[in-house]
């Protein structure tokens, strides 16, 4: 009771901190100490180890703070390391409707402002593939938590968002199942056939974020099957191509 206690005051109490901010300085004052807010908010969210009721505050702060800025990943990692799957989930959420609150957006505007420059352009503007990639992690970090929770229908609707393969789909679907040695088959012919560089179907390449879930996945499955000689053989297989 106590630490639900200090968790609601705390969220009280920064909420109309941070709102009292406009009102006791002036504007550029009001403006730097927002962002140094922010900074720190974002900060912590990278560092924090995982500890439940810290990562509540956390998160609770950023979607009460305007100008945070912080990663979907970091969102994602500390969400389930604290079991805060509710709040991990309102953030992300609040992420996808403000893109000044999405990280990864905000470098890739960066990035394409200064090629724009380069090119003396006016201005950058993130294209239609940089977008759909920094929502794809989004989609992705939610249909996690969403699986989390036990909701598989809405984890499998928020998969679709961002994988456009047969092979995907289906191994999703068995995932979602515990199946994992069906699951973890369909995510090995996926890489199989990604490794073997063959041809998509035109609109059906799958997506980076597609790409790297296959792999994360399969692992995973390989694990969850007891299959250490396998997980021995991957670890092995990347130390041979980084020597």
């Amino acid at each position: 009771v106590d630490s639900l206690m200090a968790r609601d005051l705390f969220v009280m109490f920064f909420e109309s901190t941070y709102n009292a901010i406009d009102k006791l300085y002036v504007p550029r004052e009001a403006k730097k100490l927002k962002e140094n807010i922010a900074q720190a908010l974002a900060w912590l969210m990278q560092e924090t180890r995982g500890d439940p009721s810290f990562v509540f505050c956390l998160h609770m702060a950023c979607l009460r703070c305007d100008q945070v800025c912080v990663r979907a990943g970091q969102v994602g990692r500390s969400a389930e390391l604290s079991k805060n799957y509710h709040s991990g989930i309102l953030l992300l959420e609040d992420i996808l409707l403000n893109d000044s609150k999405n990280s990864d957006l905000r470098d890739a505007l960066s990035s394409s402002s200064n090629q724009a420059r380069k090119k003396k352009r006016q201005r950058g503007a993130v294209s239609s593939d940089q977008r759909k990639q920094v929502e794809a992690e989004v989609w992705y970090e939610l249909a996690k938590l969403y699986r989390r929770l036990g909701s598989t229908d809405i984890a499998l609707a928020l998969y679709t968002k961002f994988c456009r393969q047969e092979y995907t789909i289906k191994a999703i679907g068995s995932l979602l199942e515990q199946d994992y040695e069906t699951a973890g088959n369909w995510f090995d012919r996926a890489l199989e056939h990604f490794e073997n560089l063959d041809k998509w179907e035109a609109g059906q390449e799958p997506t980076t974020r597609e790409t790297e879930l296959w792999h994360d996945e399969w692992l995973d499955c390989l694990r969850h099957e007891v299959n250490w000689q396998g997980l021995y053989d991957n670890v092995m297989c990347n130390v041979d191509k980084d020597t």
